[in-house]
């Protein structure tokens, strides 16, 4: 639960366990902005269905998990970020929290998504977007993709974003 106190509660070099009872990693920032094991039986930060669920309330959207991406990578911080933007039902909801979750994300290069290692709202954010409102095909990548991009099609840029949301 958000704001637990058993969140983050065991220092890392005292966890034994690597993965906590459902086989997802144990040392997981829950929201404190430490990477400490919760002292339950599962770990805060790994609820979510897969990385692109921002706010983690178990679906991606354009218009909550979406506008979330492209507000963090021009550089909203705070409340500029989050305002009306996070979900009802959503697990994540304080600008800690979130901010959190998604400096994981581009920090793993899970936000890449056209392949030359920078990660930036014009190109990787739109074009998650764009997929999120449902674009395909040349409509996705149009006047988006780099010019030093490796992943330049339509059809490996689906496949990149359909294997985020499949994690």
């Amino acid at each position: 639960m958000v704001g637990s106190p058993t969140i983050d509660a065991v220092l890392t070099q005292n966890c034994t366990a690597k993965q906590d009872q459902r086989a997802e990693p144990r040392t997981v920032d829950g929201g404190r902005g430490t990477v400490n094991c919760d002292s339950g039986t599962y770990e805060f930060g790994t609820i979510t269905p897969n990385a692109l669920d921002i706010d983690g309330n178990g679906k991606v959207d354009a218009l909550t998990d979406g506008l979330l991406i492209i507000r963090y990578l021009i550089g909203l911080t705070g409340n500029t970020l989050i305002d009306g933007v996070v979900a009802k039902d959503a697990i994540r909801t304080t600008t800690t929290e979130i901010e959190a979750w998604l400096l994981t994300q581009k920090t793993s290069n899970i936000l890449e998504i056209d392949g030359n290692t920078n990660t930036s709202a014009l190109t990787d954010g739109l074009l998650l977007i764009r997929y999120l409102f449902g674009l395909r095909g040349h409509a996705l990548i149009s006047d988006v993709v780099d010019n030093d991009a490796t992943r330049t099609t339509p059809a490996e840029i689906e496949a990149r974003i359909q294997s985020l949301l499949n994690l």
